[in-house]
């Protein structure tokens, strides 16, 4: 019974978590979104031009970058479906879609790290909504960021839905037969 309360109490704290609220402006992008944009460029190494190259001398720095990119990403969603949250998957990726520059990067910095033999997972992996919504259009995520569809882990929701599904029923068999005896 102990266990049952500690779990109700652990995932009450995730749900409150999750839902904190972030109200913005900027058509979908809160403050603290436009923060996250402004404040990454510390991370990445840029040209004259202000393009994105890879430091081979540095490789801790692209781990840095590669990490604090991922995490924009899936923080500017979840910003996303806290204001919107009604958003269709269609609408979110939609949204996910249009910030093609952080993408873009984000495939960038992977490639980086992988011709660098560093497994860019073992840096950071996108959350689990954020690769929902990144396979729900593929085709184009494959057109607008390649090295992130070909370096990063993108899996096909078909099998993470049947994961999570396999996981919850496992865990209410388990929780249910704790209560029964």
């Amino acid at each position: 019974m102990r266990i049952f309360i500690i779990f109700l109490i652990s995932i009450l704290l995730f749900t409150l978590l999750l839902n904190f609220d972030y109200k913005g402006t900027d058509v979908g992008r809160s403050n603290q979104s436009q923060i996250l944009t402004k404040s990454f460029l510390a991370y990445a190494d840029t040209n004259s031009s202000g393009n994105y190259f890879c430091n081979t001398n540095n490789l801790d720095l692209e781990k840095q970058g590669y990490l604090a990119q991922v995490d924009k990403i899936n923080k500017n969603l979840q910003f996303y479906t806290a204001e919107f949250p009604s958003a269709s998957p269609e609408e979110e990726s939609k949204y996910l879609l249009a910030d093609d520059q952080d993408l873009n990067l984000a495939g960038k910095m992977a490639e980086c790290l992988a011709t660098n033999n560093i497994q860019p997972d073992s840096i950071a992996q996108f959350g689990e909504m954020t690769q929902q919504i990144m396979s729900y259009d593929l085709p184009k995520l494959s057109q607008i960021a390649p090295e992130l569809v070909k370096y990063s882990t993108v899996p096909e929701f078909g099998t993470a839905a049947a994961l999570i599904f396999a996981g919850s029923l496992g865990l209410m068999l388990f929780f249910r037969r704790a209560l029964i005896t």
